[in-house]
């Protein structure tokens, strides 16, 4: 195991499954790449082989595991020592039992991972709604109050211009946003979608993000998302987008065990 900053090489590796490794394309991106810590194991060229991702966030860390060769067992145990005592974590369910050796786990779900093959837009335009800056800021954490209050949301991310809402008066009721965008890698990952609970059922989610969606066309080729396997509402939602099922992966929340 090994450190590594090699963006072109990482981004060579990610390539051989981009939706699999859709967040972590993303965050070789300048404006993610400072928070991330990178080990890899590499073939006798030189070449990545695996690698995990430890996304140091201030406020947690998400580990992302997703190993594609026989080797990532082995990388996996030589990070597990230097991991923090608690994080955040995506992973393939082959390696829980690794996890578990050294850690308690507390699962958050199965999730999906799908990708845009063909958009169906489903919105129109209509001064209800637009484009969302940080001057709305109050409102959208109003509405994840509301709506998702146990969601993850990065207010830097409104600073890509890549969040759309829907108003009522003056709260905003439905909005979309990306959890990763970059134009540098050609890639987006939809995130932070959410309706408020009196107005669900009325297509408001679906509209805001297929908005969301034609603006995100216009500068990046493969645009990914995940969702909890059971969300069956989204699920429908996301296919009529023109959104495909992709594979599946776990996220759990795990802390070291005393010894």
């Amino acid at each position: 195991m090994k450190l590594t900053t090699d963006k072109a090489g990482l981004y060579r590796h990610f390539q051989k499954n981009p939706v699999l490794y859709s967040y972590l394309i993303g965050d070789l991106d300048d404006f993610y790449f400072p928070l991330c810590t990178w080990p890899v194991i590499e073939n006798e060229e030189g070449d990545i082989e695996d690698a995990v991702l430890l996304y140091n966030n201030p406020r947690f860390v998400c580990v992302q595991a997703f190993g594609q060769t026989d080797r990532f067992e082995q990388l996996l145990t030589e990070t597990l020592p230097h991991l923090p005592d608690r994080f955040y974590c995506h992973y393939l369910k082959p390696y829980r039992d690794l996890f578990r050796q050294s850690f308690e786990e507390k699962p958050l779900s199965t999730h999906i991972k799908m990708k845009l093959k063909n958009f169906t837009p489903h919105h129109s335009e209509d001064e209800n709604l637009r484009r969302l800056s940080m001057d709305d800021f109050d409102a959208i954490i109003d509405l994840y109050e509301a709506a998702y209050p146990d969601r993850y949301f990065d207010e830097r991310l409104l600073a890509t211009g890549k969040f759309f809402g829907i108003s009522a008066g003056p709260a905003i009721i439905a909005v979309a946003g990306v959890h990763v965008y970059s134009k540098e890698y050609d890639i987006a990952v939809l995130g932070s979608i959410a309706t408020h609970p009196d107005y669900r059922g009325r297509g408001l989610a679906t509209r805001v993000t297929s908005r969301l969606i034609q603006e995100l066309q216009q500068s990046v080729g493969l645009i990914a998302l995940n969702v909890q396997h059971h969300n069956v509402p989204a699920i429908r939602c996301y296919e009529k987008l023109g959104f495909i099922k992709h594979c599946e992966y776990e996220e759990a929340l795990f802390e070291r065990r005393i010894p």
